[in-house]
């Protein structure tokens, strides 16, 4: 049976040689990200998950004073955004153009 071009530890063990060289950071597909790309990836994607769930924690556990009367479609949305963006990021790809 003929084997792979690179096995995934192989592919792990290229990726972290990569980024402790500090240059790259390789990601799905043979794609290549900047560590900064990546860096600001992970920041959106967390930031996106944590409006997300205060959003959440306000609707179905405790609405806060000043939150009452205001719609939470914004926040909603830009979480969403703010997640989708984050994982292209990561991923090294571009985002939609929506976002």
């Amino acid at each position: 049976m003929p084997r792979a071009p690179w096995t995934a530890a192989e592919r792990v063990g290229s990726a972290t040689s990569q980024v402790i060289r500090g240059r790259w950071a390789t990601v799905d597909g043979g794609r290549m990200a900047k560590p900064g790309s990546v860096i600001w990836g992970v920041f959106l994607l967390l930031f996106g998950a944590a409006l997300l769930g205060w959003v959440g924690y306000n609707l179905l556990v405790e609405r806060l004073p000043a939150t009452k009367g205001m719609s939470p479609l914004f926040a909603i949305l830009f979480g969403i955004g703010a997640v989708i963006a984050g994982v292209f990021r990561i991923r090294g790809q571009k985002p939609p153009p929506f976002l």
